[in-house]
């Protein structure tokens, strides 16, 4: 599946969908019914899934060039992070406060996780 997005005026999804050996493409209001809609969000979801897995690979690599918790924390990137966040979420007419809040969370438990592997590293540069 392909998730094509554009932000403008109004903000509309295309879902490419296969269907019987062929490629077609979907927008919501093409939908037939409830199943055909599931099944975009479901779709939907596990590209945002991937997404954020694939985030998190780099969240993993960023870890090597920070050097303390203050650097981890970085209280002034999480503020201009959550700035940029509340913008796109409006754009896309997307409640700010909720993205907001969830990139609260995601960043609490990344930074837990990078502070976890900046111990483990300087633990093993102890030995």
């Amino acid at each position: 599946m392909l998730i094509n997005y554009q932000v403008n005026q109004s903000v509309w999804i295309r879902l490419l969908f296969l269907r019987q050996n062929k490629w077609q493409v979907m927008n919501p209001e093409d939908c037939k019914g409830i199943e055909e809609i599931r099944q975009a969000i479901d779709e939907i979801d596990c590209q945002i899934l991937k997404l954020f897995s694939e985030r998190y690979t780099f969240v993993k690599e960023v870890v090597k060039f920070k050097t303390d918790a203050v650097s981890v924390i970085a209280e002034n990137r999480q503020k201009e992070v959550l700035a940029q966040r509340r913008e796109w979420a409006t754009e896309l007419g997307l409640n700010p406060d909720l993205f907001e809040n969830m990139y609260k969370m995601l960043m609490h438990h990344n930074i837990q996780q990078e502070l976890k592997m900046l111990g483990n590293a300087n633990t093993k540069q102890l030995k």
